[in-house]
């Protein structure tokens, strides 16, 4: 979705407008801004290529309107990512413009040797040659992709370690507050977490929501936005994630969950603190000012924490009796400045290299941007917050929304296998419990007999 769409919950969720994962629109947001000068153009596809969803027609129109394909990707190198990889490759061995990728990563545990065998070397190098046939250097996220790369025969020219482009928003200099000396229970958080991470990153998030009163938890996923929006459980009880409305963390109203970028920087630049395991979730805070903890859980994550020198701890360093209000008071939360300078230069000289035009490239700084102008102009979307902490009203108004158009939804379900995955995975409340015509006709689509 493009950082001016302003979409309700419902579309969101029906739709899937940011990917799975809220995160995808903080990269997409900083890019946008980036890229956005006077004398350019964006437009979005919506997924539409990675699904599988764009014609020959449309490719014939992308071809003679449009000079450039960017492609921003997360941790696409993944077994659970080869469909979608797979479908790309077959869209942009058809472009015949240029076509850059401008940040990718490996999903691999943190100390993986990358030069093993993976079951998806085959698809990522075929990926990476149809991109560099179209484009000068191939972007990657860190060090442990970009040797990955190198591994399966692309050289040191080809491939270039850029980092995330979500964190360059600002140009050369971050606006990073300081954490208040007085950091204590009392202080303002930003907690996040992810449902996959480890039992000790999951113990110390709760500890931390136990012991502190003034914390607001972002979740990022899809199936979260369902939950907090019409109520929708998606795993099983006794788990120490909060995965039920009845969560104290949700009845308590101590949950947002945000729509768009600009509610979601804004809210976070209020907070003293920000901590937990996701990336783009901290992002958001470190946009808005706000100093963030970042909890490392994995591989994709260690790559970019070493080449942005983030503030983090491991999970393998946390214990039982570990206290965050003593990780704070011994961290260094301008770490990142020793290397951001440089570390943006080497971006600005990537998209030169592929003749990527910016709004950095006379410049290290940019203040009111076509971009800045735009998002100024939109009222946008509030935040959600838990099912269980609304009122009545609010609940009828949901329900009256959401329900007759998810059933509207259905009706028209693509049948595209790739949608028919899709929704019965991040719709599993609709798929397992419902009894009716509804239940049947997902199955029917799904191709499971009853």
């Amino acid at each position: 979705m493009s950082p001016f769409d302003n979409f309700s919950a419902t579309k969101e969720i029906l739709e899937d407008t940011f990917g799975g994962n809220a995160g995808n629109m903080v990269y997409l947001y900083s890019i946008f801004r980036i890229l956005m000068t006077e004398g350019t153009e964006i437009d979005l596809d919506y997924y539409r290529p990675e699904r599988g969803q764009t014609s020959s027609r449309e490719i014939d129109e992308i071809n003679e309107k449009y000079d450039l394909y960017i492609i921003p990707l997360a941790d696409a190198f993944r077994s659970s990512f080869v469909p979608s990889l797979k479908r790309l490759t077959n869209f942009v061995e058809k472009l015949k413009i240029r076509v850059v990728v401008i940040g990718s990563g490996m999903k691999i545990p943190m100390g993986e040797d990358v030069t093993e065998a993976h079951s998806y070397d085959k698809e990522v190098k075929r990926f990476a040659k149809a991109v560099l046939k179209r484009s000068a250097i191939f972007g990657v996220r860190g060090e442990n992709t970009e040797k990955y790369l190198k591994n399966l025969g692309f050289s040191g020219s080809e491939v270039r370690a850029i980092g995330c482009p979500s964190l360059y928003f600002h140009g050369s200099q971050l606006p990073l507050r300081s954490v208040p000396q007085d950091f204590g229970k009392q202080s303002k958080l930003i907690v996040t977490n992810s449902m996959i991470t480890s039992a000790e990153i999951h113990e110390f998030m709760r500890k931390i929501t136990d012991s502190f009163d003034n914390y607001v938890f972002v979740p990022q996923l899809r199936r979260e936005l369902n939950e907090l929006y019409y109520g929708m459980p998606y795993r099983a009880k006794g788990y120490p994630y909060p995965i039920n409305i009845s969560d104290k963390i949700f009845r308590a109203g101590k949950a947002r969950f945000f729509l768009n970028v600009p509610t979601w920087i804004e809210h976070n630049s209020k907070a003293d603190l920000s901590v937990g395991p996701r990336l783009h979730g901290n992002i958001a805070s470190m946009l808005g000012g706000t100093p963030s903890l970042i909890l490392m859980k994995d591989g994709r994550m260690q790559e970019l924490v070493d080449f942005h020198n983030l503030t983090h701890i491991s999970m393998n360093d946390l214990k039982p009796d570990t206290d965050l209000i003593d990780i704070v008071h011994k961290s260094d939360f301008n770490s990142i400045n020793s290397v951001h300078e440089a570390n943006f230069r080497n971006f600005v000289d990537f998209l030169k290299e592929n003749r990527v035009a910016s709004i950095y490239d006379d410049a290290d700084h940019a203040e009111n941007t076509p971009f800045d102008k735009r998002i100024k102009e939109i009222e946008f979307n509030d935040p959600v917050i838990p099912y269980s902490a609304c009122d009545m009203e609010e609940i009828i108004k949901r329900c009256n929304e959401f329900f007759p158009a998810q059933e509207k939804y259905i009706n028209g379900l693509h049948r595209d296998s790739a949608y028919k995955r899709a929704y019965e995975r991040f719709m599993p409340g609709f798929i397992t419990d419902e009894e009716g015509w509804g239940h049947k006709f997902i199955m029917k689509r799904a191709g499971y007999k009853e």
